[in-house]
């Protein structure tokens, strides 16, 4: 799907994959006609989310076998004039399962940590969403996310 929809995001302000390091990809829902921007500044991911029906943000699927666990680390600035509203950290077990295999809301500027596993069997994939929901505004810079596989739980930090 993303693939028919790159024409119409690169004429509204979308970066391509190729432009984007370690294998992350924009990410756009095209419900509406104002869509949101994806580019790249100062080595962050610029996510502009005008807030009407669209979401925004960055996306990547890595190699995941059942029993790892996935950490991913991502530093979370305010660009814009606006105050921050919600984002969220979502993965997704690739074949897809019903539920997700965690979830974490962005809040604030600063630092989000998502911890998923272990992965159940028949997994062959974990899919990453870093984005701005449906409906908020932002304009936020976001790091390129770091992602961790273990066969053993992560320790706090």
């Amino acid at each position: 799907m993303l693939k028919k929809m790159l024409p119409l995001l690169f004429l509204c302000g979308m970066v391509s994959a190729a432009e984007l390091p370690d294998s992350w990809k924009p990410y756009m829902s095209a419900k509406n006609a104002e869509p949101g921007t994806v580019t790249l500044q100062d080595k962050m991911v610029r996510v502009v989310d005008p807030g009407k029906g669209v979401e925004a943000g960055i996306t990547k699927t890595i190699p995941c076998a059942p029993g790892d666990y996935v950490r991913l680390t991502v530093d979370v600035k305010q660009a814009g004039d606006k105050a921050m509203q919600n984002m969220e950290i979502s993965a997704y077990y690739v074949p897809w399962r019903k539920d997700r295999a965690g979830t974490t809301s962005i809040t604030a500027p600063g630092q989000y940590v998502l911890v998923t596993g272990p992965a159940p069997e028949n997994v062959k994939k974990l899919q990453f969403y870093v984005y701005s929901y449906r409906n908020n505004t932002n304009d936020v810079l976001v790091s390129i996310p770091k992602v961790e596989i273990s066969k053993t739980p992560f320790a706090a930090k």
